[in-house]
């Protein structure tokens, strides 16, 4: 039991009832079933399978190189997400307490660790990286906790994409607002903020998010860096528009993208009525 609680972070009922821990107890006041409880509320224990719970926060993480590696595994016609911190970096214990609030049947439609081949082992469960399934959608879901962003990663099949892309994007968007809400509120963040993002097309390895609106994506590092949505891409609009809510109208530079034309020749089609500048 001692072993598996250091070397994997899981615990069961009848490791917390060992003497050791009866000192934390009071007999018919509190008992370990009441721990489990109060530790699951506070997004501290997750569950793991049935009898077994475990702490994210004593997980290993893992290097760059085999998330990385996790990272290539995702292919998906579904673009990524990223989650933005307006102190550009997230707040202590928050991955952990949103991993707790993802396992915690918290709504109809449950997330699940990923099992490895053996189907006993989870395929992907560290502290910075957790693979999840979501059996309605036929999906499986990778979030990465980096140094000051988290990523979102979905792997879906192209049947699958087909038929549910949008419920699932929309579910997708909804459960991990919800969760973050959750996990600052438990952890006393109160003045904590967060925007999902697309990751943006042309990361150039950052992993930093991209606001998107009018069929258009802008960079949130280089602004002056946008395109056009593709038809994949576009899936996420209606989603993260109404999330970020910081989607910034086309300027004539989006414009002169859209149209594929330079400034001064956007300068002239505006003049001349052949279309209606947003600015």
């Amino acid at each position: 039991e001692w072993q598996r609680f250091h070397g994997n972070a899981l615990v069961s009922l009848d490791f917390l009832s060992q003497e050791e821990f009866k000192k934390e107890y009071v007999p018919r006041v509190f008992s370990p079933t009441d721990l489990i409880k109060l530790f699951k509320h506070l997004l501290i224990f997750a569950d793991f399978t049935d009898g077994m719970l475990f702490m994210p926060a004593l997980l290993q993480d893992i290097e760059e190189e085999r998330i990385e590696s996790y990272r290539k595994s995702f292919s998906s016609p579904l673009p990524p997400l990223v989650v933005e911190f307006p102190h550009k970096a997230p707040l202590l214990g928050v991955f952990c307490a949103l991993t707790c609030f993802l396992l915690n049947d918290h709504f109809p439609d449950p997330w699940y660790l990923s099992k490895s081949s053996d189907r006993f082992s989870p395929s992907c469960l560290y502290h910075n990286c957790i693979q999840f399934d979501i059996p309605k959608y036929c999906a499986s879901v990778l979030l990465i906790e980096s140094f000051n962003r988290f990523e979102c990663h979905i792997s879906l099949s192209d049947v699958a994409f087909f038929h549910c892309s949008k419920r699932l994007c929309s579910f997708i968007v909804r459960v991990l607002d919800k969760g973050l809400l959750e996990a600052n509120a438990t952890l006393g963040y109160s003045s904590s903020q967060h925007s999902i993002k697309l990751l943006c097309p042309r990361d150039n390895g950052r992993s930093h998010g991209a606001t998107v609106g009018y069929g258009m994506w802008r960079c949130s590092v280089n602004v002056q860096s946008c395109g056009e949505l593709t038809a994949n891409q576009n899936i996420w609009l209606e989603f993260l528009t109404k999330q970020d809510g910081d989607s910034l109208p086309l300027t004539q530079s989006d414009m002169a993208v859209k149209y594929g034309v330079t400034d001064q020749q956007l300068d002239t089609m505006i003049s001349n009525d052949h279309i209606n500048a947003v600015s």
